[in-house]
């Protein structure tokens, strides 16, 4: 307990998707360790208002966050406990502390499939994706979901029907139900034995620069990424270029030509990404990992009952409003530092990307198709020339003048 207080106090410091929490951590070896130090090392790259908080040793603070989980039986997960160690282990940017409702399990024997799309979908889209939820579940993997509307609670909903284990991401508090309308699949998924599980605080809504943070922890915590469905720009293709880039899998299954929802996934196709029409496709993969071989027998009926079955995911009357809540509002005009000399291509093209918005360094990645290796040593150096700064949420934007 003790030691909980101290990690959701290095949480609360950091803020969610805190890429820095990496860098202290290897610093020192504890949440206790951090608040004990009685200066943090210089080289260190902490904001300004980041070092401010870790001055402050107070943890009462913490104690009513964590007494206010308690309250509604929710749970934190930190670095500590065995769960982290197998849905974060070698991520980029760890979390510092999750925060969870459910029936708490380490999955570590278990194939995990991340299993997103869009929002926008056509019939046939929302019927392969429930296709796909179904066979996971009934092969015997744990299906991970960010429980948007759409495509993402067409494939949970369909896990839940085959008695499937599902994990679910929100990008906002424990106690914030959003999306409403979604409200009574998270408590099926409760009741089910699965974990509804966030890096947010309490009390925090749903803001434009969440989703980002939230779509790490879904390629993250799986095996790999099956894109269903997505548009050239989506939250579905972020998530997928977050699990290439921690060496994870990308499955996508080929759409239709000339449809609007299909196009990012069948780009995702022709950059590599491997096709796939069914679970099975997706689990004979993992074959080699050594997990117990999945109930291939029962897949195809699981699917067949998916498809034949009618889902309210196809006539859902929110979906506009929870795409205008993450879209971007416009930046007001502002005079900003210009790009220096000498700095690399990859700088530059980042400069010219952040002229339109603030955006999170896995967003530019996704703009200009750089690595997001590439695109975090840009990032940086266009910081220490003053250029950009980082702000809340691991939103960069140019400096302004």
């Amino acid at each position: 307990m003790a030691d909980t207080l101290y990690w959701i106090w290095l949480q609360q410091a950091l803020g969610a998707g805190a890429s820095q929490a990496e860098d202290l951590l290897a610093a020192f070896p504890s949440a206790r360790a951090v608040y004990e130090a009685e200066a943090i090392p210089d080289d260190i790259p902490l904001t300004r208002s980041q070092r401010q908080r870790l001055g402050r040793k107070d943890l009462k603070k913490a104690q009513r966050e964590l007494e206010r989980l308690h309250e509604m039986d929710a749970f934190v997960i930190t670095p500590e406990d065995a769960e982290y160690r197998t849905l974060f282990d070698g991520m980029y940017a760890p979390p510092v502390a999750i925060y969870g409702r459910g029936t708490r399990f380490d999955p570590c024997d278990a194939i995990r499939v991340t299993v997103v799309g869009t929002r926008y979908a056509d019939a046939n889209s929302i019927r392969a994706t429930r296709r796909i939820g179904a066979g996971l579940a009934a092969g015997g993997a744990v299906v991970i979901s960010g429980g948007a509307d759409g495509l993402d609670c067409a494939a949970m909903e369909a896990a839940l029907d085959e008695g499937g284990t599902v994990i679910a991401y929100q990008a906002c508090g424990l106690d914030v139900e959003y999306p409403q309308v979604t409200a009574p699949l998270r408590e099926r998924l409760l009741q089910s034995g699965g974990m509804l599980l966030t890096e947010f605080p309490l009390g925090a809504t749903a803001r434009t620069y969440h989703f980002p943070i939230r779509n790490r922890l879904l390629a993250a915590s799986s095996f790999g990424t099956v894109v269903t469905a997505a548009p050239k720009k989506s939250g579905a293709l972020m998530t997928a270029r977050w699990a290439r880039d921690m060496g994870r899998e990308v499955f996508a299954l080929p759409g239709a030509v000339g449809v609007p929802c299909c196009e990012g996934s069948n780009a995702l196709l022709k950059e590599g990404a491997t096709l796939v029409t069914n679970a099975a496709d997706i689990l004979i993969a993992y074959l080699r990992y050594g997990f117990a071989t999945p109930d291939f027998e029962a897949i195809p009926a699981a699917e067949e009952r998916a498809m034949n079955e009618s889902s309210p995911t196809e006539a859902t009357g929110s979906v506009a409003v929870l795409q205008v809540a993450q879209e971007p509002e416009p930046t007001p005009t502002r005079t900003v530092k210009p790009c220096p000399s000498g700095v690399s291509p990859a700088a530059c093209r980042l400069y010219e990307a952040l002229t339109a918005r603030e955006q999170t360094a896995a967003e530019l990645a996704l703009e200009t198709g750089l690595p997001l290796s590439e695109v975090l040593s840009a990032l940086t150096m266009l910081e220490l020339y003053g250029t950009v700064t980082c702000g809340a949420g691991q939103m960069y934007a140019l400096q302004t003048l």
